[in-house]
């Protein structure tokens, strides 16, 4: 019986994640190292009464078996203290199931029988000599009860029973569909799901988990669901849900649970325990793109806005949660504070503010993702130094804005660390909606010249109309093709060939709803729908 309390508080794997509340953080210990303690108290009470009970009455010390009684008494005290029935039920029924605890409570449970099944033999006054057979028949049983307990236990303790994981065959993505299509699928969506591209296809996040599909059938590949899952207890955050392309990697969080990596083409579990699991508990947060369906890379940084931070940043290794390199020590005259930090595909961008007793100006650093070392360098007249600019990443270009009034800076867009130093700081303010990085070019809108297409930061075509003008475009309303520019439009796409950005006079129509975003996924181009009546769908488009 206490052998099963050491094997609950010394071998037996732990709540993966430790909750908040004192209680259930502190019951499979306390309830393991309980069971050793009272055990071994009883099973000292037994050896006294088999070795010394007959000298101890003929002395007049009376049975010393009655002492079993106050063993009894403190198990039933540490039940009642440690509430063990409805912190059980709040442990099970909140998080994921976990060898320590079943085990710890199959001890105590063991324990506490066994004191109550020792009660009648020890204190009636034992008449006999204690027979071979009369101990290693109940010590048998016991045995017997023990292993049935230790197997219920581990089998309650088995995470495993509430996972359907299936996995898939590595193979190799297809790429991306030159333009739109046609309409090739159309799968519901659970409300609050969430859909990133990844492995060879793409990937939906719902309450229950991640299903992998293959992006030129639309058919499943691969799954990790918790079908039982409740919104009381483990669920899977599928606002959490993370892609990284470059390093082939899913990452996604559940509650009561933690961070879990795969494989985005097999499935395969990567890691759940690592660096950037345990930093992500601080105050620092996923830097992530404003509605991305793929991250560049596994970073954190420490503000609430997507993309950027105050100044401290740390990147990670997709695969291997391992910490790679942190933010460097700011350039002389700059502060570190107040800075910001935007992370695109080429490079990672890190904003500050700086002065010295004769002037002021921003810096722009471009540090390679790969190392955190500088590669390129930007300063720039800075006339309000207490006022930080407004650093956002748009299609993997970054945005720096300073809009002051009378201002001689305002708008600056950076699509590559090459053209730091030469790109144009311009007057009017522009949105980048799309980016080709291959061949450099950028597809911007302004309420000035409508759409225009940029090669190599040379405006060498241009559209502009009234349509477009009058249209606010997001970048993820907007996807750049190798032929085709496509646009979300309400309850239609729009497209334009990107020859010679002429459009399409005949938009396509997606139903009775509202389009939100664009994705370009590995053999299928992806638009979420909202249907009036029918609800949320994936619409998959192709060739």
């Amino acid at each position: 019986m206490a052998s099963r309390g050491l094997y609950s508080r010394f071998l037996a794997a732990a709540n993966p994640v430790t909750p908040q509340d004192d209680a259930p953080a502190e019951l499979p210990d306390a309830l393991g190292m309980s069971a050793i303690v009272v055990g071994g108290a009883a099973l000292l009470v037994v050896a006294v009464v088999l070795l010394a009970a007959r000298r101890l009455r003929a002395a007049g010390f009376g049975n010393p078996g009655v002492t079993i009684y106050l063993v009894l008494t403190v198990a039933i005290g540490r039940t009642v203290q440690l509430h063990v029935p409805s912190v059980t039920e709040q442990i099970f029924e909140h998080y994921t199931a976990f060898p320590r605890l079943p085990t710890a409570l199959a001890a105590w449970v063991l324990v506490c029988l066994g004191i109550l099944a020792l009660c009648y033999p020890l204190t009636i006054a034992p008449r006999f000599t204690p027979t071979t057979r009369t101990i290693a028949v109940p010590a048998t049983i016991g045995l017997l009860l023990c292993a049935l307990a230790t197997g219920a236990a581990l089998w309650a303790g088995d995470d495993d029973r509430s996972v359907d994981h299936r996995t898939a065959a590595s193979v190799v993505a297809p790429p991306i569909p030159n333009r739109l299509g046609q309409e090739r699928f159309r799968m519901d969506l659970q409300e609050g799901s969430s859909t990133v591209v990844g492995g060879p296809g793409f990937v939906v996040g719902t309450t229950a988990g991640i299903t992998a599909y293959d992006g030129a059938t639309g058919t499943v590949r691969w799954n990790y669901l918790r079908p039982d899952a409740a919104e009381s207890g483990v669920f899977h955050r599928a606002e959490n849900l993370l892609s990284i392309p470059a390093e082939n990697v899913v990452v996604t969080s559940w509650n009561h649970l933690g961070w879990i990596a795969f494989d985005a083409t097999t499935g395969e579990k990567l890691w759940t325990e690592s660096e950037f699991a345990d930093d992500s508990r601080s105050e620092m947060r996923v830097a992530r793109g404003f509605g991305t369906a793929g991250e560049t890379a596994l970073a954190l940084v420490d503000d609430e806005l997507f993309g950027v931070s105050l100044g401290n940043f740390a990147r990670y290794d997709a695969r291997t949660g391992r910490h790679i390199w942190s933010e460097p020590a700011p350039p002389e005259g700059c502060a570190k504070k107040g800075s910001q930090i935007a992370v695109t595909a080429p490079a990672v961008y890190h904003v500050l503010i700086c002065r010295n007793a004769e002037s002021a100006w921003t810096t722009v650093l471009a540090l390679d993702p790969a190392t955190g070392t500088q590669i390129a360098k930007r300063d720039l007249p800075n006339p309000d130094p207490d006022r930080a600019p407004t650093v956002s990443v748009s299609k993997d270009a970054l945005s720096v804005d300073w809009r002051y009034r009378n201002a001689p800076l305002d708008h600056l867009v950076v699509t590559s660390p090459e053209l730091l130093s030469v790109a144009a700081v311009t007057a009017g303010h522009v949105e980048v909606i799309a980016l080709d990085p291959a061949t450099g070019t950028v597809v911007t809108i302004s309420g000035d010249t409508g759409i225009t297409l940029s090669e190599g930061g040379d405006p060498a075509r241009s559209r502009a109309d009234p349509v477009a003008r009058s249209v606010s475009l997001k970048p993820s309303d907007s996807m750049l093709l190798t032929e085709e520019l496509v646009t979300v439009s309400g309850e239609q796409l729009r497209t334009w060939r990107r020859e010679d950005l002429a459009e399409n006079p005949s938009p396509v129509p997606l139903g009775s709803g509202q389009a939100s975003q664009i994705i370009a996924a590995p053999g299928i181009i992806l638009v979420p729908f909202t249907d009036k009546s029918a609800g949320r769908q994936l619409i998959g488009f192709a060739p």
